[in-house]
């Protein structure tokens, strides 16, 4: 029978060779460089999937991809925003989304007929309905990252939960390593993020691609 020193001993060996297997794959983030280009191209196709999915005239001012843990990515999450979890099969991964709160209300607003001088400027809870619209704004989002993606791999991502809160999703462990997509995003007077989190080990399978070819 094992005893509790013991247990503890194996469990703490564990979580280091986990957290050494994670430093690695940080320190080889640099061996993707077309992650940048897939960011930038994610920048100019937002803007163009949300006119034609009926959404208001968004646009981004910067944007930036960086390879992070997932404790550390999901901190860095607006503490007011809607998330949701989209399972990608071509990768054989579930992704993350998030959508800051206050710039996901001025879409809606908009697109429920609202003028400027009308829109909330208070942090509110999300109505049902509003739920409701924000999961196709997610998903006009997706499609843009999709689309983002589609020079090296055709994926269809498919929302399986979404929450308003920022820490609701525990979709991975807090060490692994996540690729994130970082957009800023303005609709009208209001601005915000659009961050995608991708497990590392989902873009393995693409990983030599990712690598060496350009977008074009």
């Amino acid at each position: 029978m094992i005893s509790s020193s013991s247990k503890k001993s194996i469990k703490a060996r564990g979580a280091e060779a986990l957290a050494s297997i994670s430093g690695s794959a940080l320190s080889s983030a640099n061996n993707m460089p077309m992650l940048s280009s897939i960011s930038e191209r994610l920048s100019i196709l937002l803007p163009l999937i949300a006119r034609q999915g009926a959404l208001p005239t968004l646009n981004v001012e910067d944007h930036g991809v960086q390879t992070v843990r997932y404790n550390e990515a999901v901190s860095g999450l607006p503490s007011y925003c809607v998330t949701a979890v989209a399972s990608v099969a071509e990768m054989r991964s579930s992704i993350f989304i998030a959508i800051d709160g206050m710039l996901t209300k001025r879409i809606i607003h908009y697109m429920l007929g609202g003028r400027a001088d009308t829109a909330e400027k208070e942090k509110k809870q999300f109505t049902t309905i509003e739920r409701g619209i924000a999961r196709s704004v997610l998903d006009r989002m997706l499609l843009a990252t999709a689309e983002a993606f589609s020079s090296v791999l055709k994926i269809t991502p498919k929302i399986e939960s979404i929450d308003v809160q920022p820490r609701f999703a525990t979709v991975m462990s807090s060490v692994t390593p996540v690729t994130v997509l970082r957009q800023r995003v303005s609709c009208d007077d209001i601005d915000g993020e659009v961050i995608v989190i991708i497990p590392r080990t989902a873009l393995d399978p693409i990983r030599e691609r990712l690598s060496t070819l350009a977008v074009e």
